[in-house]
């Protein structure tokens, strides 16, 4: 199962802003805010995260670790949201 976390980033200050199983709903908050950051984490691990800086979506982690498995997650998520 895959666990979707939205994160509001300030500086050096982040808050969990969202938690959920639903991929829907943790789009829909992760589009809201430019200070969102969005990750996706399975089994503990985060396979991958992401940021949106003016409409175009960025890698921000994970890659290194689950290329394969964070690159698919990667556009399967910016082709639902574009």
């Amino acid at each position: 199962m895959l666990i979707y976390t939205v994160m509001m980033w300030d500086h050096a200050d982040t808050d969990i802003m969202l938690a959920t199983a639903d991929r829907e709903e943790a789009l829909k908050e992760f589009e809201s805010c430019v200070a969102f950051s969005l990750q996706v984490w399975e089994k503990g691990e985060v396979l991958i995260e992401m940021i949106n800086s003016e409409g175009e979506y960025f890698a921000d982690g994970g890659l290194e670790r689950y290329p394969e498995k964070g690159q698919q997650l990667f556009k399967e998520i910016v082709g639902e949201l574009k």
